[in-house]
């Protein structure tokens, strides 16, 4: 499986812009709001209990919450620097969306890892993760869900607690496990090649020839390609590789003119050009054999550099072959065929690279299209259906207003909700500032799903300085609403909605 490593390079000529939440307080768009009231919200959670039964005839619905049967938590990765929870259980509807987890030391306390409040500091012990694969559909299941480098920068966890919520809020019990350390296999031993149970030891690979994986020799990090592409968005450079023993080290990135000559930056801001590379941190970037860096430089990049070539090198200093490429536009692949979801290629105009997701395949497809299939099987948020868990992920098929999120962030993953409303509602509050939510959301409503313009409603960035996003709407007429649960970040999340609906 391939994970994908975003590198941000804070320097004068490869710098992207900084991926951080400003603290300022949200920003409403100036558009016409059709007679709608909206206020943010900044009292970090939803008006009343939460649990109005509403006016629709029906009441609460009730669904059957998961089962957790078992879990186990394991150091995982190749140098055992990630944690793993496998979580066996059952739920009758089969919608298990996100887990959300409190890791403990050993005197039992949270151990802080989650900076809530926007202040550069952790404060929380909880975090909130998606099985990967998705179990939904699942009514028996075996969920997999990991935390990369969790094991390597906080060393205190000893154990962990969970719980499952399904789509619409439902919790399981909580259920805990203690850290079960990695074992490491010599050569010729069976092995795991997802890194989960075990992983070979330094210098080793897990491969071979038979049936059953063992740990062989390792090789040298090879360059499969490197593509220097001009996007609507500035460069981008994307640099694919493979390693059998997973432990690509650094990659040295030479700076070219067309000729293939050197070319000399100043890559440390002193007015000097004196700088022909970049040594590009790939640490724990490969995965099953694989690797993929994607950076954005920055915007005269392209202007001072036209090829580049790029040397891979493993964790014991061994380089592998040298490849290069020379600025070019992406091709645009037509509606239907397959695309690249980490850029190397684009969709027509108005499409979209669908799902978005690496690791499987992707296609072109019409971007009005696949927002009015992505409605037709949202959840509801109603009366009877106060909340619902969801996963922000994939291809960007929705923007914030322009002004509503500090900088403005475009073609970040979301996920969406509709919120139902039969009768109208004299005021509906909406928030994510809850705990379920695990990243930097934004938060905003549209008229409609299936107009290819609605109007915006409203949106809000953050809760004060939280990391949650709120909004108060008043005076909506009956119909149905897109509520768009977006991310600030490139990496989204699994986060939780509410909806208090005053009638």
């Amino acid at each position: 499986m391939i994970t994908r490593s975003k590198l941000s390079i804070s320097l004068a000529a490869l710098a992207t812009v900084a991926l951080g939440c400003s603290g300022s307080g949200p920003r409403l768009p100036d558009d016409n709001n059709n007679g709608i009231t909206v206020t943010p919200r900044s009292d970090g959670g939803v008006d009343g209990d939460g649990g109005s039964t509403g006016s629709d005839g029906g009441g609460l619905v009730i669904t059957t919450p998961p089962t957790i049967t078992s879990v186990a938590l394991l150091q995982s990765g190749r140098d055992g620097q990630d944690l793993q929870l496998r979580i066996s259980g059952t739920d009758p509807e089969g919608d298990v969306t996100i887990a959300v987890v409190v890791f403990k030391d050993a005197m039992g306390d949270d151990v802080l890892i989650t900076d809530t409040d926007l202040n550069g500091r952790p404060d929380s012990g909880k975090v909130v993760g998606a099985p990967n694969p998705s179990v939904m559909g699942d009514v028996e299941f075996e969920a997999v869900v990991t935390f990369p480098l969790m094991a390597r920068r906080q060393a205190s966890i000893v154990s962990a607690e969970v719980r499952l919520l399904d789509e619409y809020g439902n919790s399981s019990g909580a259920s805990s496990a203690s850290v079960t350390a990695q074992p490491v296999m010599g050569l010729s031993e069976p092995c795991d090649p997802t890194l989960s149970f075990d992983r070979c030891d330094e210098g080793l690979g897990c491969g071979g020839e038979g049936d059953t994986p063992v740990c062989v020799p390792g090789t040298n990090p090879e360059m499969e390609s490197l593509s220097f592409l001009t996007t609507e968005r500035g460069a981008l450079i994307l640099l694919k590789g493979r390693d059998l023993d997973d432990d690509v080290w650094r990659i040295r990135l030479e700076f070219l003119d067309s000729g293939g000559g050197t070319v000399e930056l100043d890559l440390d801001a002193d007015g000097e050009p004196d700088s022909t590379e970049f040594e590009i941190d790939a640490t724990y970037s490969s995965s099953g054999g694989e690797f993929v860096l994607a950076l954005e430089p920055a915007e005269n990049f392209s202007s001072l550099v036209q090829q580049l070539a790029a040397t891979a090198y493993d964790a014991r200093h061994e380089g592998g072959n040298r490849v290069t490429g020379s600025i070019s536009g992406r091709p645009t692949r037509a509606n239907g065929a397959a695309c690249d979801p980490w850029g190397s290629d684009t969709c027509m105009s108005s499409a979209v690279c669908y799902p978005g997701i690496p690791g499987v395949p992707n296609a072109c497809g019409d971007k009005i299209s696949r927002r009015n299939a992505t409605c037709r099987t949202a959840p509801v948020l109603s009366t009877s259906r106060p909340k619902v868990t969801g996963i922000a992920n994939g291809v960007s098929l929705w923007d914030a207003p322009s002004g509503c999120a500090a900088l403005d962030p475009k073609g970040r993953p979301e996920s969406i909700a509709i919120l139902s409303l039969p009768n109208g509602a004299r005021r509906v509050s909406l928030s994510t500032d809850e705990a379920g939510t695990g990243f930097d959301t934004v938060l905003y409503v549209m008229s409609s799903c299936n107009q290819s313009s609605p109007t915006v409603l409203g949106c809000n960035d953050n809760v004060g300085e939280h990391i949650g996003s709120s909004l108060i709407l008043e005076n909506l007429a009956p119909g149905q609403y897109l509520v768009v649960v977006d991310s600030w970040n490139p990496a989204g999340g699994g986060f939780e909605l509410t909806a208090n609906i005053e009638e």
